[in-house]
């Protein structure tokens, strides 16, 4: 037990470490409509529920990244003790602040490619202030490199649990994230790539933390943004359509992907049963299977998107129930199904916010314990 709690620990700091890298056009009128004229096209956008003017008022040097000037705290307050391994984008140590005794993690970027950099801290800085999102400690820099450093903690990454939770850790998991994302929102920010990999876990205290906002951007209505974020399993349909003037509800159909995982226990839950050839079916194929191929066709029409349907079948809409078997029945219950249907929703005007779905029956057994 020992040998595998140590395991935990080192696996789960270079899965927190690794993660961790990675014009003003507000409607003025008591109105959730703005019409853009996009290619000589007009294109209806329509604000989101909560948050539409989270960023009102502030200028576009305010809403830049790459404008950020950093402030680098004192490289020599930090010993590195023990290196943990690489990632994509850089080196991870184990280390102490010497002026306080704290145990951290170190993350030391490769390359210097500061708008990446900037970027993330950027991100990091807005969202800072919540139990559920991971603090930023400080940044500091030795000749060429500069370093992330981050409260060490015992942490395992969600993906290797997802599999294995209780319905109660289910609830719990999904709960914290939808709060986690509520708050992110409120502050006029997109995640943009969420996913089980970017939500760390401490088996023992039963508490989540949002991480990694190298893809985060800020809101702004009427604002086109880069509509290829996220990770493909976790796209939502405005995404796959590459619809630009998309909103925080990217975030929640990533995690109703996730929770689909959660409570159908298969990492690709809605996988199909045939292939198309030698490749693997196409992702929008794969939803419009579940969720049918009409109601697609007219979310592309809603957002004006030129998108190309022949090759479709005429998918109708199933029933989520017929994902529910034997071995996952006992977390599947009419109110799970029931959130994961509104989580899921091909429109992003009906598809339940974070804010309302914390609200949701589902969690009535494990609310209190956040109140």
């Amino acid at each position: 037990m020992k040998k595998f709690e140590q395991y935990i620990q080192i696996y789960g700091l270079v899965i927190i470490a690794f993660s961790y890298v990675s014009v003003l056009n507000t409607n003025k009128h008591d109105s959730n409509l703005i019409n853009i004229s996009e290619t000589g096209a007009s294109v209806v956008h329509i604000l989101p529920k909560y948050y539409a003017t989270a960023n009102q008022g502030k200028s576009e040097k305010d809403l830049d990244y790459k404008q950020l000037r950093i402030n680098f705290g004192n490289y020599s307050d930090y010993e590195f003790q023990t290196y943990i391994g690489k990632g994509a984008s850089g080196h991870a140590y184990l280390g102490i602040q010497k002026s306080t005794k704290n145990k951290v993690v170190i993350k030391t970027f490769k390359s210097l490619k500061w708008n990446s950099i900037k970027r993330e801290i950027v991100f990091m800085q807005t969202v800072q202030g919540h139990d559920l999102i991971s603090p930023l400690v400080d940044i500091i820099r030795n000749n060429n490199s500069v370093s992330l450093v981050y409260n060490r903690y015992i942490v395992f990454p969600t993906s290797q649990l997802i599999k294995t939770m209780t319905d109660n850790g289910n609830k719990l998991f999904l709960y914290q994230t939808l709060k986690a994302l509520d708050y992110v929102h409120s502050k006029g920010v997109i995640h943009g790539d969420i996913k089980p990999a970017n939500i760390i876990a401490n088996p023992k205290t039963k508490l989540f933390k949002l991480i990694d906002w190298g893809l985060s951007m800020y809101y702004v209505p009427g604002r086109p943004k880069n509509p290829s974020v996220g990770t493909k399993s976790y796209q939502s349909p405005e995404i796959l359509l590459r619809y630009q003037y998309y909103d925080y509800q990217i975030d929640v159909y990533a995690v109703g992907f996730m929770f689909a995982q959660m409570i159908f226990k298969e990492n690709n839950p809605f996988k199909g049963t045939k292939k198309l050839g030698k490749e693997k079916v196409q992702y929008m194929h794969r939803i419009a299977r579940v969720f049918g191929t009409e109601g697609l066709k007219e979310v592309a029409q809603k957002m004006n998107i030129n998108q190309d349907f022949s090759d479709f079948p005429n998918y109708e809409p199933v029933n989520l129930n017929k994902f529910v078997n034997a071995d996952n029945q006992q977390y599947c219950q009419s109110d799970a199904l029931d959130l994961l249907q509104k989580m899921m929703q091909y429109d992003a005007k009906k598809r339940i916010t974070p804010k309302d779905a914390l609200k949701h029956q589902y969690f009535d057994s494990i609310r209190h314990q956040f109140e």
